[in-house]
């Protein structure tokens, strides 16, 4: 048998008999209240104005105001992971980004040996030199290609990093393209690869299918590189978002600093080894053989050294945000 009370507040509620003694809940106004006889008056409160609703579906709570079946108050979500644990994560991701980094450096300075080494060799024709040569350049490429790859397993640990530090949507973004552009890139090197296999010592083919494979690598890599380059700038925004976080704002002047260098140098290689081969062609070549092939290898120098300063700085940045995490 069902029959009708209102709350407080003035809402109609429709209660089973079975309700009788219990506290219900009013869908409404979500106030809680017992249920009495509908004999006594108590339970039925002169109406309010403009509260003429009626209510079929009630809930019934417990003593403690908590209901039986769910809980309709608003809750603050709770996070699977702790934040203790996420920080530890990050942490972790940003000491993948720093042997990224000495990876890069190790590199550097494996190029540089093998250029000295490949010059000395062309100049003073050696077999050993020329094999030291080929293994510096070896060793430079596995180096070069174990950076993005400790790179993008950093930005995927630094992805737990909690959101209000306002650095989590671009850690995301960066991991994504750098990610995207990795696979790109070694899908373009693979396919470079075949082309030069299938188009061999022929010169016809050239203009042929194996053509259209080797241009299409070369342009898939640039697009590659080109993401990779926004996933840096976006891991430095990134870094720039955890000092703005700590408010450290010497670290946050650093980092800005340090992204407008890395814009700079990236932006301005291919002009400067275009300007310093034609300065090496047109003055070095002309005079003598060697004098060309030392301005080519203090242009390669002076950029490692250009590029050591920014990585340098840049495992500085890094050192002082794992220190706030």
């Amino acid at each position: 048998m069902n029959f009708q009370i209102r709350c407080p507040n003035g809402h109609v509620l429709q209660i089973e008999e079975a309700h009788l003694g219990q506290q219900i809940r009013c869908p409404l106004c979500q106030i809680v209240m017992l249920v009495d006889a509908p004999a006594q008056p108590t339970v039925l409160p002169p109406p309010l104005p403009n509260n003429p609703v009626e209510v079929t579906d009630v809930e019934v709570v417990n003593e403690s105001g908590v209901s039986r079946e769910r809980d309709s108050r608003p809750r603050k979500k709770k996070d699977a992971v702790p934040k203790h644990q996420r920080m530890f994560l990050t942490r972790i991701g940003l000491t993948f980004h720093y042997a990224k980094i000495l990876c890069f450096l190790a590199s550097m300075l494996t190029l540089t040996f093998a250029v000295f080494l490949a010059f000395f060799a062309v100049q003073a024709p050696s077999q050993g030199a020329a094999v030291v040569s080929r293994i510096f350049a070896m060793l430079y490429f596995i180096l070069f290609a174990m950076a993005p790859v400790l790179g993008v397993a950093g930005s995927l640990l630094c992805a737990w990093v909690p959101r209000k530090t306002g650095g989590k949507e671009l850690i995301i973004i960066s991991f994504a393209l750098d990610a995207a552009g990795l696979v790109i890139y070694g899908g373009c090197q693979m396919i470079s690869i075949a082309a030069s296999m299938a188009s061999g010592a022929k010169a016809a083919a050239r203009t042929g299918p194996a053509a259209v494979m080797g241009n299409m690598a070369i342009a898939g890599s640039i697009g590659a590189l080109l993401m990779m380059l926004v996933a840096w700038i976006l891991f430095l925004m990134f870094l720039k978002a955890i000092f703005r976080y700590y408010e450290d704002d010497n670290m946050i002047e650093e980092t800005q600093s340090l992204l407008h260098f890395s814009v700079s140098v990236v932006v301005g290689t291919p002009f400067y080894f275009a300007i310093g081969i034609i300065l090496a062609a047109v003055i070095g070549f002309k005079t003598h053989l060697i004098v060309g092939g030392l301005i080519v290898v203090g242009l390669v120098v002076a950029w490692i050294i250009k590029v050591a300063n920014m990585l340098l700085r840049l495992m500085a940045v890094i050192s002082g945000a794992r220190s706030y995490l």
